[in-house]
């Protein structure tokens, strides 16, 4: 027989039996006894697709919400196209339009530029210049509390901890790291202790200097120093010691990382920091923070805004309440 013609009676023979109902056990008992078969899955009808209304067009939106003239919403949604239009089509109506607009946009613009400036005079525990100051004169001045405090704060730290400075000979950023060492020695007054790992002496202002080998084994690993020059940061009572830097530090990244160390492990604390900082940045809301979630938020605003300024039962908070108020209702509209 052709292989075609057999495989096409075998494709119709599957065909013309799809439909057939199913035949019981006796008459079709040359499948055998299938205690597990499947029985067949049953489909279920599909529901109905539910009719959504079309959203509304967005000219209809427009058309339907209401903004106020000249305020910073119609400021800010139609400038751009009157700008357009005014490129599109530049006559005189279309230039004016925008040019108007824009007028109006300055004008508020300097008008709360301003009011702003007026505001940081009447209150200056907003002004930025109170965290970091910007004139000539306040620099100069800033500066020079924050190095006298710099040296209370190096003169306790002296009293606590010193330095190991581990080091070799033939090691070119050792030659340039020892110089930088010595100096940050004088100017904090904490002891640097140079340790070679080759028995060559130091570079830099320093009078002795001791061996690797004259430190046990135990120890040396317990420091697991990888590279030199490493730096660590020694309690003087041999209680802990601590890597301070690991590889070339320059002179102001050491005095940084010392006292961040040094805050690390409670030797100091945050308000030591803050009288070495160039800005003391201190939380304005830092209590206010700390309120529970609440319906209305902006009645925890004016409770700070009386509360901080002293505005409490007086027409300028009641006019900042209203205004405020105001805004909201208009954003709901």
């Amino acid at each position: 027989m052709n292989k075609f013609a057999f495989m096409g009676m075998l494709f119709c023979s599957f065909y013309l039996n799809a439909d057939e109902p199913p035949k019981s056990f006796y008459e079709d008992r040359q499948r055998g006894w299938y205690w597990h078969e499947e029985p067949p899955i049953e489909e279920e009808p599909e529901e109905p697709e539910a009719i959504t209304p079309a959203p509304a067009t967005e000219a209809e939106s427009v058309k339907s919400k209401k903004v106020r003239p000249f305020s910073v919403e119609h400021i800010r949604e139609s400038l751009p196209v009157l700008r357009d239009r005014a490129i599109d089509n530049p006559n005189d109506e279309n230039l004016l339009a925008w040019a108007v607009m824009q007028r109006v946009m300055l004008d508020k613009s300097s008008e709360f530029s301003y009011r702003n400036r007026n505001l940081f005079l009447k209150f200056p525990e907003l002004s930025e210049e109170r965290l970091m100051k910007t004139s000539g004169a306040a620099l100069i001045l800033r500066d020079e509390e924050i190095e006298k405090n710099k040296g209370d704060l190096y003169a306790r730290l002296s009293e606590e901890v010193s330095i190991f400075y581990f080091y070799r000979g033939d090691c070119q950023w050792c030659q340039k790291q020892g110089p930088l060492v010595s100096m940050f020695r004088d100017k904090t007054g904490i002891d640097a202790l140079p340790i070679s790992f080759d028995g060559l002496p130091p570079t830099g202002d320093f009078e002795n200097f001791r061996l690797s080998n004259e430190l046990t084994p135990s120890f040396l690993k317990k420091l697991s120093i990888t590279q030199v020059p490493a730096t660590f940061m020694v309690f003087n009572d041999g209680s802990e010691i601590t890597q301070l830097t690991d590889g070339f530090t320059t002179l102001d990244a050491l005095e940084e990382r010392l006292v961040l160390l040094a805050e690390d492990k409670g030797i100091i604390d945050q308000s030591d920091l803050n009288k070495i900082k160039k800005a003391k940045r201190v939380d304005f809301v830092e209590n206010e923070l700390q309120v529970e979630e609440t319906e209305d938020p902006d009645q925890v605003l004016m409770d700070l805004i009386r509360n901080r300024f002293g505005l409490s039962d007086s027409e300028k908070a009641t006019e900042i309440e209203n205004t405020i108020l105001k805004e909201r209702n208009s954003a709901d509209d």
